[in-house]
Order: C-alpha cells, then structure tokens, then sequence
C-alpha cells in the first residue's frame, strides 16, 4: 500500500475541502444537530448540495448516476467531510447500504431505477434489522416476508432503528424461509415507511436522537422491491456491513476532535496556568494524536483494498473496533480537559466547544452496541486474525 496521494488525488482533496469550508459553516452544523438525528448531524439541504456535484457516487458506473471515479476519491470525500464534521445521515444508509446491495447483489432493472435515485438524493433510506431477540446476533432475526403468489406479507418487528421519522424507505431484512436455518432463507427488501400495516414508537435515547421500534402487521411488498436473489439477504448483509467499516469519516472527525481540545487547553486558564502546562494533559493529547493516526492507516488500508476491488474481511472489523475505542476514551479524556463544563448541553451558552464532548460521550456510550457489539467484534479478530476456535 503505498501512502503517498497523486497530484490529482492532492487536487481533488483541495477542492473537497475549499467546498467544505464555505458549505459547512456553524450555521449549518448547529441546525443539522438539531435535528434528532442519533448518531451524528443530518442535513438533507446538504446532502443534496453533494448530489448537485455527483459526489455521493462518485465511484459508480456513469450509467446508474456515477461519476465511475477511483474510489479512493470516494475515500477522501469521507475523510474530509469527517474533519469538516459535515452533515452526512442523510444519505449515508442509502449510498453505505442500498446502494452497495444493489450494485452488488441487484437485478438490473433495480440498478437503473433506484441507483439514480439516491444519487440525486431523492429517497432517504434508513435500516430495519435489528429485532429485539436478534441484535447483534442478527441471523437469528425472526420478521417473516412470506410471497403469497402476489406480494410479500411482512410480519414482524424492529427495534433501534435510526432515522426512520425522517425516512422514505426502509432497508429491511426478513426471513423468507422460516424453516431454514440461521444463516439460510434471509431477504432483503425496499418498503415504503407508509407503506398500510407499518406502525412505530419513537424511543428518546440518552444522547438526545430519537430511535424507533417498527411493526410490520400483513405489509404487502412487491416482488420488485426484494433485493436481488430470494433467501440470500445473509451475503447481502455481510457485504453492506463490510462496506460501512471504512472508517475515514470517524477517523477525521476524531483529528478535528483531538485539534479543538488542543484549542481549548491552551486558550483556557486553570489555576492561574493554561491546561496545556499540565504535563498529564499534554502526554494525553499527545497519545490519542498517535492512535487517532493509527486509526486513520488501518482506514486507508481498507479504503485500498476496496479500490482494488477486495472484499474486505477482518480488516473492517479491526479498524472499526479500534474506531469505537478511540472515541470513547477521547469521550472520556474531554471529560476530564473540560471538567464540569463538559457535562453542558449545546444549548448553554457556557457549554465549551458547542458541547460536542458532551454528545460525543453520551454517543460512545451508547455506541459500544452498534453494528456488532463490542465484545462480537473482538470475537471476530479473534476467530478471522489470530485463528481462535470459534465459540459462539
């Protein structure tokens, strides 16, 4: 792997980034984390401003709305937004997930009838896969989507689904063959979030987003909107999975993170002495500027095999798990830097840095489950990396 940008790919990160600091300005970032979106901020406004430039595809076929770019343009585009902590909830589930499904796994009229459409950003998508009993052991999902001649009839529900009140469709994954076993006779489908027999519950969570529990009572499904081949959702989902580990985005905003508690400890006073004198908070800083850097090669270690065009295994596994730890302990060292103003919400004016350390640690907490918990992950490294027996 060899590190070192073109000039054209130098260029291309020049532009990504004088777009980025006239587009995303405070405004900007203070209206898209108002709107309860869990994980991080949401802007349609945004994300269609990417779509006006192509650049939500950007490493498509030209014929499904691309741009047929290298992807390591794609790669950069995540960094730099991430740095930027540019708006992208938007449109991530449906480039990350639908979209990579599609290309992968979809029939060819599926291709030129949805790929174009979250190219322009015309559909938001959000995911519908974990189920009360089947979180992080999602093969053990228990939605059916049985065909009756005519349609699919979904029953079933889903729970911790993120983004569902600002969403078109859903990416759903249902058993289609109840008698197969775990890994066998799973599907996946487009449905619409109005579609009759679709009901939910918002659930509040504790870093102030809102998630919500789906319920799918006789919802009918046309054939056109399952995915690819019946019963092979399983393929589907490891793939989809795979292609949201790349990690650039969470590794930027982690820099940009590291650099404005930089900011603040030398620009605040403590005791009559900058925080920044404090050896303890310098050999800290110091620390997770280097795993942050670690973090960002295990990244670009992915973000090239996938532009050689490798399915990514355990590396998306051990970048996305190193990602997690990082943020939390960067969670908890702001913490410690900002003191008891950390704990303050945006909306005080005495809350330092817009109070993102209070959102980021209120996130990390809540993260530790999302896509595979921690401990599935390390079991996976375990299991794929280091040849363990498989115990699960």
């Amino acid at each position: 792997m060899d590190m070192v940008f073109t000039e054209q790919q130098e260029r291309w990160r020049a532009e990504v980034d004088d777009f980025l600091r006239k587009e995303v300005t405070p405004a900007l970032i203070a209206d898209a984390e108002k709107q309860d979106y869990v994980t991080a901020p949401f802007s349609v406004e945004f994300s269609r401003k990417l779509a006006a430039k192509g650049w939500l595809a950007l490493s498509w076929p030209k014929e499904y709305g691309g741009q047929g770019r290298d992807y390591l343009d794609t790669a950069i585009l995540e960094e730099q937004m991430g740095y930027r902590w540019a708006p992208v909830e938007a449109h991530r589930t449906g480039c990350a997930f639908v979209a990579n499904g599609i290309m992968e796994h979809g029939t060819p009229e599926q291709k030129k009838r949805v790929l174009p459409q979250i190219a322009r950003q015309e559909v938001i998508f959000c995911e519908a896969y974990t189920e009360p009993e089947a979180g992080t052991d999602l093969a053990t999902l228990k939605t059916k989507a049985i065909f009756d001649g005519k349609d699919y009839v979904v029953n079933g529900e889903k729970t911790f689904c993120s983004g569902f009140h600002f969403a078109d469709c859903m990416h759903l994954a249902a058993r289609t063959d109840p008698a197969s076993s775990r890994h066998r006779g799973i599907s996946m489908f487009i449905v619409d979030v109005k579609a009759a027999g679709v009901t939910y519950r918002p659930m509040k969570t504790i870093n102030h987003g809102t998630m919500t529990h789906i319920f799918f009572d006789n919802v009918r499904v046309s054939p056109e909107n399952l995915i690819g081949a019946k019963d092979r959702g399983w393929q589907q989902l490891m793939s989809v999975l795979a292609a949201e580990r790349t990690g650039l985005h969470v590794a930027g905003a982690n820099k940009r993170i590291v650099e404005w508690l930089a900011e603040y400890a030398r620009a605040t006073q403590r005791g009559g002495q900058p925080v920044i004198s404090d050896p303890v908070i310098r050999h800290r800083l110091a620390e997770l500027a280097v795993e942050i850097e670690a973090g960002r090669m295990l990244s670009w270690r992915v973000a090239c095999l996938r532009s050689k065009g490798n399915q990514i295994g355990v590396e998306g596994n051990i970048q996305a798990l190193f990602h997690r730890e990082i943020e939390h302990r960067l969670a908890h060292f702001g913490m410690q830097v900002l003191g008891q103003y950390g704990q303050l919400h945006r909306d005080s004016r005495w809350a330092p840095l817009n109070g993102i350390i209070e959102r980021l640690f209120l996130k990390s907490c809540a993260q530790v489950g999302g896509a595979g918990n921690t401990e599935l992950q390390k079991n996976i490294v375990a299991v794929a990396a280091l040849g363990f027996e498989r115990t699960w």
